[in-house]
């Protein structure tokens, strides 16, 4: 029971993307036919270069009792593309919509002429306006957490002994970023004027489809950026060559704590477990 509801709690750590890859889309259209014909209404018809088929139609309305404007709003999946979803029809006006999104990001600083190779006079946070390196406004200030460094020697005295390294430095940490989830379709009809006495009908068919799949943004995979540090001549130490620092709990991914957390659990059980047997052994043969 315990390892059951740690795993539920893990799983409900990780944040919903908005719209899944596959989930379906799900949109209305019209047709209106004039008192006495039928409805030509459609079993399949094409968006976003994509074949959606009929799964419902409503009871026909007389279209005077209806709004003479009417909108209906669906769900666009992100995983479409840009020529996809221009082949929408000229009455959907799409509107991005975004939520708030939780990544990894990366920064590879290469900081040159260090007099040593003493890992603990490099400064272990640091601090950035722009955290994912995408320009003004792509990210938000800022702390990064000292987490990888490798020394490279580039010069030596006259005995051989290295007196000038490269450091290749990584500053890890997480942001809070927006991040595309789906975009809000709205299809809008307009009912034109009809000659007096000509009385028409109205139905409202549900089509339905698959969203494709792909890669939605590829600015929402974790960003690693590279940049030149300065050089530091006032650096001292002992010898070092190699160092990875252990990651901090905000810098883990939600499916890495998640299964940290239920591996944990799992120990905790067994050893809850170990010591309830041993105990009821202990019971019995005391009886």
């Amino acid at each position: 029971m315990i390892l059951l509801l740690t795993i539920m709690a893990a799983i409900a750590m990780v944040p919903s993307c908005g719209y899944a890859e596959g989930e379906k889309t799900t949109f209305q259209q019209e047709y209106t036919y004039n008192e006495g014909e039928t409805p030509n209404i459609h079993e399949e018809i094409s968006q976003f270069g994509q074949v959606f088929k009929l799964v419902s139609v409503t009871e026909p309305v007389a279209t005077s009792s209806l709004p003479r404007e009417r909108s209906y709003t669906y769900k666009v999946s992100v995983y479409y593309t840009s020529d996809q979803l221009s082949q929408v029809p000229g009455n959907v006006k799409l509107t991005p919509i975004y939520g708030t999104g939780k990544r990894q990001v990366d920064r590879k600083e290469t900081i040159r002429n260090l007099s040593d190779n003493d890992v603990d006079r490099l400064p272990r946070l640091k601090t950035y306006s722009d955290t994912n390196g995408r320009g003004p406004g792509a990210g938000v200030r800022g702390q990064l957490v000292l987490a990888e460094v490798r020394y490279e020697p580039k010069g030596w005295d006259e005995d051989g002994i290295p007196n000038n390294y490269t450091a290749y430095v990584y500053y890890r940490g997480e942001e809070t970023y927006l991040a595309l989830t789906h975009y809000e379709a709205v299809r809008t009809y307009t009912d034109t004027i009809t000659e007096d006495g000509e009385v028409t009908y109205t139905v409202v068919a549900t089509y339905e489809g698959e969203a494709p799949a792909g890669d939605p943004d590829e600015d929402l995979a974790p960003a690693v950026i590279e940049e030149d540090g300065a050089g530091a001549d006032n650096f001292g130490g002992e010898p070092a060559a190699s160092f990875r620092f252990p990651f901090s709990p905000s810098s883990l991914s939600p499916l890495a704590t998640a299964a940290i957390a239920t591996i944990a659990a799992a120990v905790l059980t067994l050893v809850f477990l170990g010591i309830f047997n041993r105990r009821r052994l202990r019971e019995s043969a005391a009886s």
